[in-house]
């Protein structure tokens, strides 16, 4: 939430002062896109790997949706994922389970 502040205050001071290409919101928006399709894609895997059809889903598919097999992922997980500050500035956005790994200490 702080790095989306931070960026919106950052972008309206740019606009107020006549730069409004130097710096946008819109990169904070598309990664958020990116990173909510990401987390429902591997929710929807997930509940196919619970319906016992694993030979629908690739080994990728299987490997991301591990997390949300048995409904470890809560609200404040998800949260920490959307705003974390290092994808939500430079819009890298990554797989909830590699940010998980790496959030603790497991990459």
């Amino acid at each position: 939430m702080i790095s989306f502040a931070f960026l919106l205050v950052v972008s309206i001071y740019y606009f107020f002062m006549g730069k409004s290409d130097a710096i946008s919101v819109k990169i904070p928006i598309m990664v958020g896109f990116v990173k909510l399709n990401y987390i429902t894609f591997n929710m929807q895997d997930a509940a196919t790997l619970k319906a016992g059809t694993k030979h629908q889903l690739t080994e990728r598919e299987i490997k991301y949706s591990e997390p949300f097999k048995n409904g470890s992922v809560g609200l404040f997980d998800w949260v920490q994922y959307f705003v974390f500050c290092g994808s939500i500035a430079f819009g890298m956005a990554i797989e909830y389970k590699d940010f998980n790994d790496w959030i603790n200490l497991r990459a």
